[in-house]
């Protein structure tokens, strides 16, 4: 019967493994010739493949501590990004601004306790807790999971390092105020002395000594402000922030001041502005009554890390860990 199937023709191709049609010489797929002395089979299915490792966890570690690039530091070279830092920290305060509130909440409290029961550590408290706040605001900065333990966990674990970073705080704060309590009290003395003599004069001194004395306490504590948080502030802050940053990554006390003071040194003008503009953040929250430094103190501390932890690449995104 014409068309009926060549019982001797193979089914499938012993080169490709192709159906072969019912007629023809060749495979239609590679071309083959197509052999009758044997009855073609089609070829062995090939191996099941092998079931796909679980992949690893996408997300980020759950503590700054199991990050592979814990201590990496950005190159001193690297300008800080103020309107990047405050942007970038004011929407991860908004991210999470409850939490953010309970923080500062708690990081208020407990150095506000602290230096009110022990003054001789009213230094020591801010630094320490300091290192705390700011690895929380890294860790949140890194999309991590954050609590109020962290406030507390990082500083013990680096307690020699904060410890002496509290030390050069105190050193650094005698010698900036020495030279301005001695000119404070120099320029009280002076107008007392003037008033005085101004009453012991045969002559009626009339208002000027009511006006002279308050005036010069006010002008020198106006000089005092101006000389500490406008003039030196904002350089020892920067100075602090950024030290206090490292060690919370765990860097060395030593690598961590040097880095830091180089830090400054190569960007000294836009690292004071840093630490000016983030001082008044602060201190606007300090003039609402204590009740807004709940949302600025979080705010600084987030714009902080970012600023100081940015590589200075565009994305300043940190590396997940190995």
């Amino acid at each position: 019967m014409q068309g009926a199937m060549n019982p001797q023709r193979p089914t499938y191709c012993k080169q490709c493994g192709a159906a072969l049609p019912s007629e023809g010489q060749f495979c239609e797929s590679c071309g083959a010739p197509v052999e009758d002395e044997s009855i073609g089979t089609p070829p062995p299915p090939p191996p099941p493949p092998k079931p796909a490792a679980p992949a690893a966890p996408s997300g980020p570690a759950g503590k700054l501590e199991d990050f592979a690039d814990r201590r990496e530091l950005p190159d001193a070279s690297v300008p800080p990004r103020l309107g990047r830092a405050l942007s970038k920290g004011w929407d991860l305060l908004a991210d999470d601004f409850f939490g953010a509130i309970l923080m500062a909440f708690i990081y208020l409290m407990v150095v506000g306790l602290i230096t009110s029961a022990i003054p001789l550590v009213n230094a020591v408290a801010p630094v320490l807790l300091g290192i705390g706040f700011l690895a929380w605001a890294e860790e949140r900065r890194r999309g991590l999971r954050t609590n109020v333990g962290t406030l507390f966990r990082v500083p013990v674990d680096q307690i020699g390092d904060g410890l002496m970073l509290a030390l050069v705080f105190l050193v650094i704060g005698f010698a900036v105020a020495i030279p301005m309590v001695i000119a404070y009290f120099s320029a009280i003395g002076a107008i007392i002395t003037s008033v005085l003599a101004g009453i012991s004069s045969q002559e009626s001194p009339g208002l000027f000594p009511f006006i002279a004395l308050p005036a010069g306490v006010l002008g020198a504590i106006v000089v005092m402000l101006i000389w500490f948080v406008i003039i030196v502030g904002p350089v020892v802050n920067s100075f602090i922030i950024m030290s206090s940053w490292a060690i919370a990554k765990g860097v060395s006390f030593n690598d961590a001041i040097n880095w830091a003071w180089e830090r400054i040194k190569t960007h000294f003008a836009s690292w004071w502005l840093a630490g000016l503009v983030l001082n008044i953040i602060s201190g606007i929250g300090v003039v609402l009554c204590y009740i807004g430094i709940l949302v600025t103190a979080p705010w600084a501390y987030l714009a902080w890390a970012e600023i100081v932890g940015d590589m200075g690449d565009e994305t300043s995104a940190p590396r997940p860990a190995e």
